[in-house]
């Protein structure tokens, strides 16, 4: 079955589930309706549609709005953006830049490149051979591993601000406990106020909200590509 029998058979398929919800005797929602036509859908006939992770991120996942201080909106994204194009967009709003261009103009104008993977290189780097047994220069050594690498690990991470430790104490809370304790809430509260305490919480189920979405999707990493974090034991 083509892909355009396959679409015209699901159009068909949401007049029918709305038409059989109404007309059920029983109170059906819509969605069940829905499914059960896709269903049999499935079972008697051998229509597939692939699934473009593109595509399904633009459908199914909420859009994120970014509101300036009277509330109005000044950016909206649909569906997922990858990092070097998500902080265009901090920068875009950041900067106050939606009364002067569109998002997508400035987007153009910024052409931000994408991740390569690579660790960007540091004067202060020492340089290979390494040999973790001696000093350099008398002093300590330390081991920076990457943000990935010390989020893995399960511990929280060192060397952290008061406003950074603020963010990780709140939302580890929330995400291992379900609530926040009156201490990570005061904290964030008195660094960030009413308005980023709200934004911490959305931006935690938004993600949430993302990765669910995936692992129930079953969406595997691209070819080739490592994940990058590993489970947490």
């Amino acid at each position: 079955m083509d892909l355009v029998t396959s679409i015209l058979l699901l159009l068909v398929a949401v007049v029918a589930s709305g038409a059989l919800s109404r007309a059920s005797p029983l109170p059906l929602p819509l969605p069940l309706a829905q499914i059960a036509l896709g269903m049999a859908i499935g079972w008697f006939t051998d229509a597939t549609v692939a699934l473009r992770p593109d595509v399904f991120f633009l459908l199914f996942l909420p859009p994120l709005l970014f509101l300036d201080e009277r509330g109005r909106v000044v950016a909206r994204l649909n569906g997922y953006y990858p990092p070097h194009r998500f902080m265009a967009a901090l920068q875009y709003v950041a900067e106050k830049q939606e009364g002067r261009i569109t998002f997508r103009e400035y987007l153009a104008r910024q052409a931000p490149p994408p991740a390569n993977g690579r660790l960007h290189a540091e004067p202060f780097f020492t340089k290979p051979p390494y040999d973790l047994t001696k000093p350099v220069g008398g002093k300590p050594l330390a081991l920076l591993p990457s943000g990935a690498d010390a989020v893995a690990g399960g511990p929280p991470p060192a060397a952290l601000d008061p406003d950074e430790a603020a963010v990780v104490d709140f939302c580890r809370e929330l995400h291992e406990t379900k609530q926040v304790s009156d201490a990570a809430w005061g904290a964030a509260l008195e660094r960030f106020g009413e308005r980023g305490v709200i934004d911490l919480i959305g931006t935690c189920g938004y993600y949430a909200a993302v990765s669910m979405v995936l692992n129930a999707a079953r969406v595997p990493m691209p070819g080739g590509v490592a994940p990058p974090l590993a489970p947490l034991s």
